[in-house]
């Protein structure tokens, strides 16, 4: 995508749901609303103002539900979606929000993620909230994604289908 995009009651100022950060939403009732494109979901929501950064593809928790503020997974909070874009401000080839800014997180449908240990294709996948990334789910655990590719190990960004949270 690119130039801008108002769709549905959201404004994609960038035309990429992947590199949107902004200081305030763009139109009042933006706050919580989701838009499919292209079979995949997205929320548009803040990030908490702290947390780690280098966040591509990393899970993330809601820290404020009822104002749909996200955190980069660091707790038992509930599992929100992950982080698209790359928030390293020395890495410009892929922007995506920074921290205390709105933007899009991705809450269902094809995608890619940051695996924390190996595991098979089909394997269910939670959230290990230790690190933000994904893992082979446990007994007990959500299961949030279906691996579609094999991870090799940690840090590889591999393949899924994320299952929809309400």
């Amino acid at each position: 995508m690119s130039g801008q995009i108002y769709q549905d009651g959201l404004f994609i100022s960038t035309g990429n749901v992947e590199t949107v950060s902004e200081a305030a939403p763009f139109s009042a009732g933006q706050l919580g609303k989701t838009i499919t494109i292209d079979e995949k979901t997205f929320r548009y929501v803040k990030r908490h103002s702290s947390g780690a950064i280098n966040t591509q593809y990393f899970g993330v928790v809601w820290q404020d539900r009822a104002n749909n503020i996200v955190t980069v997974a660091a707790s038992a909070m509930p599992y929100a979606g992950i982080f698209l874009g790359d928030d390293d401000a020395a890495d410009t080839s892929v922007r995506g929000m920074a921290l205390s800014q709105y933007g899009y997180i991705q809450t269902a449908g094809p995608a890619t993620i940051q695996s924390g240990a190996a595991f098979a294709k089909g394997a269910g996948l939670m959230l290990e909230l230790t690190t933000g990334k994904f893992i082979t789910a446990t007994v007990g655990n959500p299961i949030v994604a279906i691996a579609l590719a094999v991870a090799g190990g940690a840090d590889a960004a591999t393949a899924v289908q994320l299952i929809p949270v309400s």
